[in-house]
């Protein structure tokens, strides 16, 4: 835009700006429906404050609202030093899984502090319990208005937004009872949360597993697990079986199917024949937590963790994707011979191996090759790395890294590399 300046181009500078604001607006109309509606429950706080203020913070102000207006006591509890203590239950076995399907717990940490009654024992009244009551009676009323079709569609979508809201609040109790410096803070309370939270997740993978399923990943509150039925009508004897066997009022969700699963082995645990088996309840090479692909029944493919890292070009973070897809298929070998051709061609579209992002504060490697400031976006690839020289003249072992803005520059061999490391680790892996 400096230079659409300097050189008099108006209308494309017009252009930019008119993008920019249309963006703005396309940004507000998602973001501002919740804030201003948050303003039913935090009167007090301005519209700035509420866009930028944690879940934390809001309900311990609300709870301390209460107490001065329900029960006229303005006198704040000591807030509680950070204290460690075991989170949600996460983990799982890494490998190709097929037949997919995923369970999990509506509202799991809400619905056990009310279920419980767990609250900050700094909450002698409980507020905390009613009001979260209130709020998921409240969101259960709104849902009802959203899904009436019979109502008129601005009725339906202000429904919507409110209820959108208060599920991010109710959700967020738990957090308040483990956050910093706020006087109805309860890391006691927080840990017997998250210690229900593990004692039903494993109860879900007791109860699928009698069904004859698998459990492959676990994640605070919900498990991935296959089973050997590609046409998925088994998928709901299993759901049937998990919900009439939980305690209480706990809802568990159906919330997917899908054909296939990868989940990459954690760092510091290769595939090697010693770990590798087809048997589920034997030894198993752990999983890498949060990271999988999942390709559903029409093929889109989902992606976490490590391979939809923004550091990352798009090669490195569609090769496994791409892999796993065409393995299903029987493509996967093509897929890869194809792919090391072009890179070895140099046809590959460099496009799709550049990186672009800020130069962070920290990065002083790419100001010293002129490739831009701190903070500027740039638009990099990699490029070959050159031998240092000692004080004598002789060749180090450790290299200059080097990065370059120009195509014309880019390691060929380091792409190529990146294909052929997960190629071989997506021959490695496990295939159940």
């Amino acid at each position: 835009m400096v230079r659409c300046v300097e050189s008099g181009d108006i209308a494309t500078l017009s252009q930019y700006l008119e993008y920019d604001l249309e963006d703005t607006k396309l940004i507000t109309d998602r973001l501002l429906p919740d804030i201003y509606y948050q303003r039913a429950i935090l009167p007090d706080w301005k519209y700035q404050s509420i866009s930028t203020g944690g879940g934390g913070s809001k309900w311990n102000d609300i709870i301390c609202r209460l107490y001065r207006e329900l029960y006229n006591i303005h006198e704040l509890p000591q807030e509680e030093k950070k204290r460690t203590f075991v989170g949600g239950l996460t983990g799982g076995k890494a490998g190709l899984f097929r037949n997919i399907g995923k369970f999990d717990f509506q509202s799991m940490y809400p619905n056990i502090m009310e279920i419980y009654q767990i609250c900050s024992k700094k909450d002698t009244k409980k507020i905390t319990l009613m009001v979260l009551k209130y709020l998921r009676l409240a969101r259960i009323a709104l849902k009802k208005i959203a899904s009436n079709k019979s109502l008129e569609n601005i009725l339906r979508a202000m429904a919507k937004q409110r209820q959108g809201f208060l599920k991010v609040l109710i959700n967020s109790a738990y957090g308040a009872l483990a956050v910093i410096g706020k006087p109805y803070n309860c890391y006691e309370s927080a840990a017997k949360v998250t210690a229900y939270g593990r004692a039903l997740l494993k109860h879900m993978e007791r109860l699928i597993n009698e069904m004859g399923a698998v459990s492959i990943s676990l994640d605070t509150d919900g498990i991935y697990f296959s089973y050997n039925d590609p046409t998925f009508q088994y998928h709901q004897k299993i759901h049937e079986h998990v919900q009439a066997n939980m305690p209480g009022d706990f809802i568990v969700e159906n919330e997917l199917e899908a054909v296939a699963m990868y989940i990459p082995p954690a760092v510091g645990h290769e595939y090697t024949a010693a770990n590798i088996t087809d048997e589920f309840d034997q030894v198993y090479v752990e999983g890498m937590r949060k990271n999988y692909i999942i390709v559903f029944k029409d093929g889109s493919i989902k992606a976490n963790g490590k391979f939809k890292k923004r550091d990352k070009c798009v090669l490195e973070k569609e090769i496994m994707p791409n892999l796993v897809k065409h393995y299903l298929d029987g493509t996967h070998d093509k897929y890869y011979q194809e792919t090391l051709m072009l890179l070895m061609q140099r046809k590959y579209p460099v496009e799709k191996l550049s990186i672009t992002r800020k130069i962070k504060s920290t990065e002083k490697r790419l100001v010293e090759l002129g490739i831009g400031n701190h903070e500027d976006v740039v638009t990099i690839w990699k490029a070959p790395d050159v031998a240092r020289v000692g004080k004598r003249g002789q060749e180090l072992k450790k290299m200059d890294v080097f990065w370059t803005d120009d195509p014309q520059c880019i390691d060929w061999a380091f792409y190529i590399n990146i294909l052929q490391d997960q190629y071989k680790e997506f021959c490695n892996c496990p295939k159940y």
